[in-house]
């Protein structure tokens, strides 16, 4: 059972992920359009989860923000699944 759940959820991870990029690609053509130069500036950031462990990088400090939380948030469910499956809690 938890052996499908994880693989559903990563599989919809990476289709998700796979969606962001294609409409920030989208919306990033569409806002310079016209002028030939971009309307402003581009900030990213991401993290690698080694374990219970995130490591976290970005250009600007709202991206590491951003993606702290993502990480937070994608470390707390997977411990919830990982207490609910082995532990029975």
């Amino acid at each position: 059972m938890l052996d499908t759940t994880l693989v559903f959820m990563g599989i919809m991870l990476i289709v998700l992920g796979a969606i962001l990029v294609a409409l920030s690609l989208i919306m990033k053509t569409l806002s310079s359009e016209g002028t030939g130069k971009p309307k402003g500036g581009i900030s990213g950031g991401g993290a690698i989860i080694i374990g219970p462990i995130p490591i976290i990088f970005g250009s600007s400090g709202r991206a590491v923000l951003i993606a702290s939380i993502i990480a937070a948030i994608i470390t707390l469910i997977l411990t919830l699944l990982y207490l609910k499956s082995y532990i029975g809690w």
